[in-house]
């Protein structure tokens, strides 16, 4: 317990110790402190301030606890406000200025609870400082007392607020060139900066299209941050290192850890582990920015030889194909999966689609049709195109047009969507139930229909950039003729000497 005398008012900070304790349904231990009654307001009422230690060794997590506890009391100390030096500072310039003949005739001109939280904050500082440099300076001006008694209490005042103004303004630029020195902002704590970062456009939208990330984006960046967060505990910015990096990405990569969920007899991939990576080298990114950071230390972190390479799917042999589509399956399913095995689309690309994006054109009496994404939400910006659709795949489309979706007509399918909009994993559900019944090989999935598409356009000899554009690889240089509407016919009939005709094993 401490007592903090500020100018008339004396604090007592019911700081009490830290424990280790375990959070319910949680592994790793935690400091425990319980929250001074008085600043409950400032943590949404709660009774006690977590802290995880980043552990589930007990012995560790006592060898970490003090520092925990530090931090702790720091985040008491920042929502009192009034312990920092230039709190202090204020409180007293606040005081001296309402003092007439020697007694203090007035009650603080400012808000206990807007100090407390302003002082620290440049943004919120401001409009405080201005009110009272303006206050000061009516009080210290030189206007000539003609009343000798007045003159002698206001020489009192000025004997009180100038030492207390000077005092301020030099609180006040200590706490300015710390803000502007790189070692003060490279102490700064990373669970600060990743506050600041999710807020921030930077976060929120794709750096390369200026687009608003799709939520499922955002909820998997955000996990990726938090899972650091709860290993790593407390740690300032300065303290990003390679070795952090490894231990990071090998803690990952243990599934004695619990970290990230690993499939049963499996590690994590390399492809998962750079996503956690990519997540926290964004709020790194974002720091550098703000100039909390010279560089991205993280930026080029050698993790090679940790975590599984990623499986490879293999094309799908035409024996395979023939018996996928000889299966007894749903109408929606067969059309789905003739659909990826014809265009070589993306799943929820497929999934997706309405309608009111079937399009024809006709060149020389013949009708040639296609899917256009080209507003969709797809992938990519490459991936906006119109779908060639052969001749035995439209067959599927106009029979299954015939049976419109009761629930939602505009969609050719009813696969659920999730809170992004999207249908693929309900839609990848579904398929891979047949899947599965041609073949227990891991290496023999749904995505191996893409790459099956990429080989028989190959071995037609269609050249690389159009078979690129028409999957949603390519469109770039001269590739991106084939996205006119003029060009479906060309595309369809490059498609066309394909053999598409195992779509209708099932007749």
């Amino acid at each position: 317990m401490r007592q903090i005398e500020v100018y008339g008012e004396v604090y007592v900070s019911n700081y009490e110790k830290a424990t280790v304790t375990r959070r319910s349904g949680k592994r790793r231990w935690y400091a425990c402190c319980t929250i001074p009654p008085e600043l409950r307001e400032f943590f949404n009422g709660r009774r006690q301030e977590y802290l995880s230690l980043g552990t589930e060794d007990q012995r560790e997590a006592f060898a970490k606890l003090k520092d925990a506890e530090e931090e702790i009391w720091r985040r008491f100390d920042k929502a009192r406000g009034t312990s920092h030096p230039l709190a202090e500072a204020a409180y007293q310039l606040d005081w001296v200025l309402g003092l007439e003949g020697g007694e203090h005739s007035r009650q603080f001109n400012f808000d206990r609870d807007e100090v407390r939280q302003g002082w620290l904050d440049p943004a919120k500082r401001r409009e405080q400082e201005e009110d009272l440099r303006f206050r000061a300076g009516q009080v210290l001006s030189d206007y000539g007392f003609p009343d000798r008694e007045q003159v002698r209490i206001m020489e009192q005042v000025h004997a009180e607020v100038r030492p207390a103004y000077e005092r301020f303004l030099n609180e006040l630029a200590k706490v300015e060139a710390e803000e502007r020195t790189p070692a003060a902002k490279s102490s700064l704590l990373f669970s600060d900066v990743v506050a600041e970062y999710v807020a921030s456009p930077r976060f929120l939208r794709s750096l390369k299209t200026n687009e608003l990330k799709r939520q499922r984006t955002l909820d998997k960046q955000r996990n990726g941050i938090n899972t650091f967060m709860l290993w790593a505990g407390p740690i300032k910015l300065d303290s990003f290192t390679n070795g952090l990096a490894t231990n990071f990405a090998e803690a990952l990569a243990d599934p004695g850890n619990k970290l990230v969920q690993h499939s049963k007899g499996s590690g994590i991939s390399k492809e998962t582990l750079a996503g956690y990576f990519q997540s926290v080298r964004n709020v790194l990114s974002y720091a550098v920015s703000k100039d909390y950071l010279p560089i991205n230390p993280w930026l080029q972190v050698d993790i090679r030889g940790i975590g599984e390479a990623p499986k490879k799917y293999r094309d799908w042999t035409g024996a395979e194909r023939k018996s996928f589509f000889s299966l007894k399956m749903p109408p929606q399913d067969r059309l789905l999966a003739a659909i990826l095995a014809c265009t070589g689309c993306r799943l929820d690309e497929a999934a997706l689609l309405n309608w009111s994006q079937l399009g024809t054109i006709n060149e020389g009496g013949i009708d040639y049709h296609y899917f256009d994404v080209r507003d969709a939400v797809v992938k990519n910006a490459n991936s906006r195109r119109l779908i060639p659709i052969v001749p035995d795949l439209w067959r599927l489309v106009e029979r299954h047009h015939t049976k419109p979706n009761a629930k939602d007509p505009q969609r050719l399918f009813t696969y659920s969507k999730d809170k992004d909009g999207k249908a693929e994993r309900k839609a990848s559900e579904a398929l891979m139930r047949h899947v599965r019944k041609v073949s227990r090989d891991e290496t023999f999935a749904l995505h191996g229909l893409r790459h099956t598409f990429a080989s028989l356009c190959r071995n037609a000899s269609i050249d690389w950039e159009q078979r690129e554009f028409i999957a949603g690889r390519g469109g770039k240089g001269e590739g991106a003729n084939y996205g006119e509407p003029a060009e479906v016919p060309v595309n369809v009939r490059a498609l066309s000497v394909i053999d598409w005709t195992f779509i209708n094993s099932g007749g």
